[in-house]
């Protein structure tokens, strides 16, 4: 299954690497590339969603795609959304809703005890109505100006959290940009996140 991934990523850097005028005709193979790899990263995403998220196509790259590949990668997704988990015939069934849209969600970790939310932390990856949840409710954000625009900026501050303080290591909680001082106060900031989603919301 890896292979698929592999091979795909071989494509990708030929195809950012010819001459620009000489990337049509690399495209087909592309396509047959993508479809194979499609359908391990459905697989992934139900089976070993960790996995899933870690061999994602990087995010910045995916609008230099061709469309008819671009169309068959999956995309990154984060918000503060609604988790609904249910139980029927003894199978657990859980998805995540973010605006009008609502995917078939597979979780790992901690987050597999969690009960249906409102507004909880969620990032990871969707494709063909399935989406990889992360199992932490911040994502760390490495230094991507070009992803780091996507956020809305906490506060209107570009301050730490925990201390005031001057932030310079940006993460993301949903679809929100945060800056903290340390690594140790992002720590900090996400054990708050993940104790404030274990508790029981009222009437549970």
């Amino acid at each position: 299954m890896t292979d698929a991934f592999a091979r795909f990523d071989d494509w990708w850097q030929q195809y950012i690497t010819i001459p620009e005028a000489e990337r049509p005709s690399i495209v087909e193979k592309g396509v047959a590339g993508a479809t194979t790899r499609h359908a391990a990263m459905v697989k992934l995403i139900e089976t070993d969603p960790a996995k899933a998220i870690r061999l994602a196509f990087a995010e910045e790259y995916h609008s230099a795609l061709p469309k008819p590949i671009g169309a068959l990668v999956e995309i990154h997704a984060r918000a503060l959304a609604r988790l609904d988990v249910s139980t029927k015939d003894g199978t657990t069934h859980r998805r995540v809703t973010i605006g009008n849209q609502t995917w078939k969600a597979s979780l790992y970790g901690p987050r597999l005890e969690l009960s249906s939310r409102e507004e909880i932390p969620i990032h990871g990856v969707v494709l063909d109505g399935r989406m990889a949840v992360d199992a932490t409710p911040l994502e760390r954000f490495p230094d991507r100006e070009s992803l780091l625009s996507v956020l809305r900026q906490s506060e209107g501050k570009k301050t730490c959290p925990i201390c005031n303080e001057p932030g310079v290591i940006p993460g993301a909680v949903g679809d929100i940009l945060m800056w903290f001082d340390s690594e140790e106060h992002l720590v900090t900031c996400e054990k708050a996140l993940i104790e404030k989603e274990t508790i029981p919301e009222a009437g549970e």
